[in-house]
């Protein structure tokens, strides 16, 4: 996946969030939100911190 695809990818995936929010569907924008983190999970090149880290 290209830097631009990378870019597409994440402004879909916010507008998508935000429309979801504003329908007011707060269970499928909370499942949406965790596939979301699992699809970056199992990506690599991903540099995240844990969250127990100081």
């Amino acid at each position: 996946m290209t830097a631009t695809d990378r870019i597409s990818h994440k402004r879909r995936f916010i507008r998508k969030a935000n429309e979801l929010m504003e329908k007011g569907q707060v269970s499928t924008l909370v499942t949406f939100l965790i596939m979301g983190l699992r699809e970056l999970d199992g990506k690599e090149g991903v540099n995240r911190r844990p969250l127990n880290a100081a």
